[in-house]
């Protein structure tokens, strides 16, 4: 029997079990009426009776999940024992008789009721305005367990990225989400790393830059996400970009599409999120240890045998050396926070930390040699000219760190000798905005260097216009 109507809502408002379609409309009227009761009975069997709707078209789960979003901004305790009873009777029970993904519910009525369910946690999540954070890791841990005991397709993978971002959306305009300590993020990062690897080898889509995205966002809670789970992120990402085919081939690998994207824009828009992403790490721990970490899982791609993976690596690390220099103080290890005189071992303690430091230091030169082989002529003139500017900074580690990359380029002898003029250009360009003495006696030792890396004989390097001190 079909509950009664509440008062205000117009008959054909009603939701019949099996009924395979509602206006979405009506959908968004009837979790406006069902909010404003305070019958909580009524309220739950209704929205029982909602949900023995058909599951079958999208804008059916759209539509039901509207309504229970909208609901749960007044009656969120009810809502949520609706949607775990639906859990247990529906979804559970499907995911248990149908373990093999190929032998699918029969009853296509339910087949998609676990999407549903995404997209009613997603909704929740943004009705609940300050009520998020005291059920946020329950509707993580929902989303989670679903997601991963259903069956996955193109449905499921949308539902649940779109319900993942509505929570994002939810955490950015509740003011306490930074002192928030999260427990399922890991978990949730790891369901969209599934994703982003099960994604086909060619572009036609935004997926892969809306779920770098959004671990970007995720990346930014608390507590910081643990180095694993970091790796993990890096390795997933960057072979699921750097391996795709190379620009000239992105179109033609391309399946036949009712409307061809274009693949330029999508790969852009996707490598960009890749560098938001390492921009974000080394902005959440300013250390040369974090510089090493994302370099050195960079570092096996340049020496990749197909060229356009070691094109694009060198694509990747460019931009964030220049990001580095150019925003970031880097914290040595030994500047870390404390106050090591505290301690009755400080001369161990200094010595450990130096060591630390200069092993630190020494990872993160070798990943840049290896890189600044990679470089064309034009992109390494780019990175010393870069380099350059970060010499005027008013920080000192800033542009120690500059001044140090550069003094490798010099005595690396990678310089070429029609790059020479244009670098000694901008070396004296610079130098009489140096702030920091020592940093302006090393490079004025390193522009002998720049000067002595041509080839003898060369007479391209002889003569340099420079700019008076």
């Amino acid at each position: 029997m079909t509950p009664p109507v509440p008062r205000g809502l117009p008959t054909a408002c009603r939701p019949q079990r099996r009924r395979s379609w509602m206006p979405t409309f009506l959908f968004h009227i009837y979790g406006l009426i069902l909010r404003e009761s305070a019958n909580k009975e009524l309220v739950r069997r209704h929205l029982a009776d909602l949900l023995e709707l058909s599951h079958q078209s999208a804008n059916q789960r759209e539509g039901i999940a509207t309504a229970i979003g909208i609901v749960s901004s007044s009656h969120l305790p009810a809502v949520w024992a609706v949607l775990e009873h639906l859990g247990r009777t529906r979804l559970l029970r499907t995911a248990f008789m149908s373990p093999d993904c190929q032998q699918l519910d029969p009853d296509r009525h339910w087949r998609w009721v676990s999407c549903t369910s995404l997209l009613c946690y997603g909704r929740m999540a943004l009705h609940a305005r300050e009520q998020i954070l005291p059920w946020v890791d329950n509707i993580i841990s929902r989303m989670v367990y679903y997601f991963s005991c259903s069956c996955y397709d193109n449905i499921l993978k949308t539902s649940f990225l779109s319900a993942v971002i509505m929570l994002m959306k939810a955490l950015k305009q509740e003011n306490s989400t930074q002192s928030y300590k999260f427990s399922q993020i890991p978990e949730l990062i790891q369901c969209l790393l599934g994703i982003l690897q099960k994604e086909p080898n060619f572009l036609a889509t935004l997926f892969r830059q809306k779920i770098i995205l959004v671990i970007v966002g995720l990346s930014k809670l608390r507590p910081s996400l643990k180095p694993v789970v970091k790796s993990r992120i890096l390795q997933t990402c960057l072979q699921s970009l750097f391996m795709l085919p190379p620009m000239e081939k992105l179109k033609s690998c391309l399946p036949p599409l009712d409307s061809a994207p274009d693949v330029m824009v999508l790969y852009k828009k996707s490598m960009q999120a890749l560098d938001l992403l390492l921009q974000n790490f080394i902005s959440e721990n300013k250390s040369m240890d974090e510089m090493c970490f994302l370099l050195q899982h960079m570092e096996p791609w340049l020496q990749s045998d197909k060229s356009h993976e070691r094109k694009r690596v060198v694509q990747t690390i460019f931009p964030l050396l220049k990001y580095v220099v150019d925003y970031v103080t880097l914290t040595l290890l030994i500047q870390q926070k404390g106050s090591t005189e505290q301690f009755m071992h400080l001369n161990k303690m200094k010595n450990f930390e130096a060591k630390a430091r200069r092993e630190s230091e020494m990872r993160f030169y070798n990943v840049v040699k290896a890189l600044n082989r990679s470089l064309t002529v034009a992109q390494h003139t780019q990175l010393s000219l870069a380099l350059l500017g970060g010499l005027c900074s008013h920080n000192c580690l800033q542009c120690d760190l500059a001044s140090q990359l550069l003094l490798m380029i010099f005595e690396d002898r990678s310089i070429k000798a029609e790059q020479v003029a244009e670098i000694l250009q901008g070396l004296f360009q610079e130098l009489p905005s140096i702030v920091f003495k020592s940093i302006l006696q090393t490079m004025m030792n390193g522009g002998d260097s720049a000067g002595d890396s041509v080839p003898r004989g060369d007479s391209r390097g002889d003569t340099v216009p420079v700019s008076p001190l």
